[in-house]
């Protein structure tokens, strides 16, 4: 793959992850969400806490009392996108996902 191919690839998976970022105000997706090609062969796609500080927030459980038990309907959204960019880029290159988590004996993510 040429370091073109790979760069229109990347930012193909950060139009996919855009998508994928929960909206609101639509910050986080079309101005906090960044990507940067720090080598020719590295691609990082990220969400910038200076530009939307609530962030974390948005990918974990509530807990405040203000929102009575209920559930953030967001909650792991972040981790989502990255497996799915993960299979995203696997596809389009006819690769594979390796899984290299750490397993408890019966195979399950620790």
């Amino acid at each position: 793959m040429t370091d073109s191919q790979f760069q229109i690839l990347c930012l193909a998976a950060f139009a996919e992850f855009q998508k994928l970022v929960p909206k609101d105000t639509g910050n986080m997706a079309y101005n906090a969400s960044k990507i940067k090609f720090p080598s020719p062969d590295v691609c990082e796609i990220y969400v910038d806490e200076k530009v939307a500080p609530y962030v974390p927030y948005t990918n974990e459980p509530w807990i405040a009392e203000r929102w009575r038990g209920k559930k953030n309907p967001n909650e792991n959204w972040f981790g989502k996108a990255a497996a799915y960019i993960a299979a995203y880029v696997a596809q389009q290159t006819k690769g594979v996902v390796l899984d290299d988590s750490p397993k408890n004996i019966d195979g399950e993510d620790k």
